[in-house]
């Protein structure tokens, strides 16, 4: 199986990726996570398939495009942060989130993911910027939330086809198991290789090798 975008992901930032792919139809899998974020920093290890219908996060699954109660959410956000409803009101208004909605999230190490998702240093985030800034010929807007973080990013990557950086939130940092000096990296298949195609990672590189995280099995729905 080759996990080439993978790959040359982790040899230009030295950490860990996984994949990520999006259905709208759902499939019989044991459960494994309860929310989003979880279950990424579960599939650096493992490939297995997450059921919208067993996630337990209010704010991933409209991100993902299913209807809820958006002014309970509002509720319980703003007495957890201690902030005026009227600010978090606006800030779940304006997280991007699908048309159509995700009933199953792929997740793993796996041939043509649709997004790349690695957990990255500083420095490491800076090479990957870097190297997206040259091949691109412009700078990247950063549009940066605390506030259902990872999600967002993730659909954010998606919709706009671009290259998204997340700090992640107190919650996606405790659950998904983010070190106090990494923040999360999305990109699309393709933006990994327009990278590949015109910035090779070192001379050396061999895409040959076996993948960061061996022994899996591919995914599949």
């Amino acid at each position: 199986m080759n996990f080439s975008e993978l790959k040359y992901l982790e040899t230009l930032t030295g950490a860990r990726w996984t994949g990520m792919r999006f259905f709208d139809r759902g499939c019989a899998a044991p459960r494994r996570c309860s929310t989003l974020c979880e279950a990424i920093a579960q599939s650096f290890k493992e490939s297995f398939s997450l059921q919208a219908c067993e996630m337990e996060c209010p704010g991933a699954l409209r991100c993902l495009g299913f209807e809820g109660n958006d002014e309970k959410m509002v509720a319980h956000i703003s007495t957890e942060a201690g902030a005026a409803p009227q600010s978090i009101r606006a800030i779940i208004a304006a997280a991007p989130r699908m048309e159509k909605a995700v009933r199953t999230v792929g997740l793993g190490p796996m041939a043509d993911p649709e997004l790349c998702v690695g957990y990255v240093s500083p420095e490491a985030a800076m090479k990957l910027l870097r190297n997206w800034q040259i091949q691109h010929g412009s700078g990247l807007f950063a549009d940066l939330s605390s506030f259902m973080a990872v999600c967002s990013a993730v659909v954010a990557a998606i919709k706009n086809d671009t290259l998204v950086f997340s700090l992640g939130c107190p919650e996606s940092r405790k659950k998904g198991g983010i070190a106090p000096d990494r923040l999360v990296a999305i990109l699309p298949r393709r933006l990994v290789h327009t990278l590949m195609e015109g910035i090779p990672v070192c001379r050396h590189m061999n895409m040959n090798a076996k993948p960061a995280v061996s022994g899996l099995n591919d995914f599949s729905i």
